[in-house]
């Protein structure tokens, strides 16, 4: 999802619930969710809401949880209670949202509201289609090219087709392998190209202390640690939760290493002097490209070696790390470049 899509989408959702007739009449003590929730300066607005009782915000992914926090308000992994509203933007995984959906309905009093908010060119109209099929609809309007869509819980629902969207959206293997995945993480159904290029370059003799610096489901460490029986203690750090959960049910087998986990925003990732690190570093917001997202990857990671320490990383071809690694190691170079990608190394 794009940032502009989803903002638009976010900023439509609250717009309409803060300043429009969405939320019920002579409302009071309402207990308002949101699953998947991402910052919203209106978010704060609706919290300080008389007639809010409680918010309610949900996200696994750490980027979000620290700009929610940051905004004064409260995060966690997973929601429980019963809800007079809930709020949704769709994510930029099918399976996930709709999972969202039956999630939703069933927190849910009776004749609560689950308020929904999609950009067009993000499914707008897939998504309504989905929820009226689950649960019907409400009521929908059109704005700032976006559809904001609801329904209420307590009349008609599809317990069957729920039933199917929940399974779908459960943990799963990538296809070809055993390797534990689940959907909405960054690549789920497949190996990413790069770390498998990357995987061929790890050295057997790598040992010590290290990290895989976003880590996923634990590819590239699995990779390792299959190869290397001198690596001792392995940090594996990520941003989303539900990832890192899958690195430890796929890392489970390696139980002679000192394996800690790490749910953490790159920025504030701050583990130092050590033997080696292992980066496929993401240069993505969404569908666009952040060039000083993957920069800050590489500068995280070249600061986390100590004096002869090690760094492996791939990268697209067209990005340009090199003058991030000449400024913060003391050598590097070019392994190899294939099908797009090219593998990098250096000592600090």
């Amino acid at each position: 999802m794009s940032k502009s899509s989803s903002h638009v989408a976010l900023n439509l959702l609250l717009q309409q619930v803060l300043d429009g007739d969405l939320l019920p009449e002579d409302p009071s003590n309402l207990r308002i969710g949101m699953l998947r929730a991402r910052a919203h300066p209106d978010l704060a607005r609706l919290a300080r809401n008389p007639a809010v009782e409680s918010l309610s915000l949900q996200s696994t992914f750490k980027p979000d949880v620290n700009a929610l926090q940051a905004l004064g308000l409260t995060v966690s992994e997973s929601l429980s209670g019963v809800f007079d509203v809930m709020l949704f933007v769709p994510t930029r995984q099918r399976r996930e949202s709709l999972a969202c959906y039956v999630e939703a309905m069933q927190m849910l009093r009776p004749g609560g509201r689950l308020i929904v908010s999609c950009a067009n060119d993000m499914g707008a109209p897939s998504y309504e289609k989905a929820l009226r099929k689950l649960a019907g609809l409400r009521g929908a309007r059109s704005k700032a090219h976006s559809r904001l869509f609801w329904t209420e819980a307590g009349g008609e629902f599809d317990p069957a087709l729920a039933a199917e969207w929940v399974k779908a959206a459960e943990p799963t293997t990538v296809p070809g392998t055993d390797f534990v995945t689940v959907p909405g993480i960054y690549g789920w159904q497949k190996v990413d190209q790069g770390s498998q290029l990357l995987a061929k370059f790890l050295p057997e003799n790598l040992s010590g202390s290290g990290m895989d610096l976003g880590c996923n489901y634990g590819y590239l460490a699995h990779a390792l640690l299959s190869r290397a029986d001198g690596v001792k203690c392995l940090h594996l750090v990520e941003a989303e939760a539900r990832a890192l959960a899958c690195a430890r049910t796929n890392l489970a087998a390696f139980s002679d290493v000192d394996l800690r986990y790490h749910w953490l925003d790159v920025a504030e990732t701050h583990i130092e002097h050590l033997d080696f690190v292992l980066l496929n570093p993401p240069f993505h917001a969404g569908k666009e490209t952040d060039y000083q997202l993957g920069k800050s990857f590489v500068e995280t990671a070249c600061r986390s070696l100590r004096r002869g320490g090690r760094l492996f990383m791939v990268a697209n071809q067209f990005l340009s790390y090199e003058d991030v690694l000449a400024r913060e190691l003391s050598r590097h170079e070019r392994l190899t470049v294939e099908s797009g990608f090219k593998v990098l190394t250096g000592v600090k």
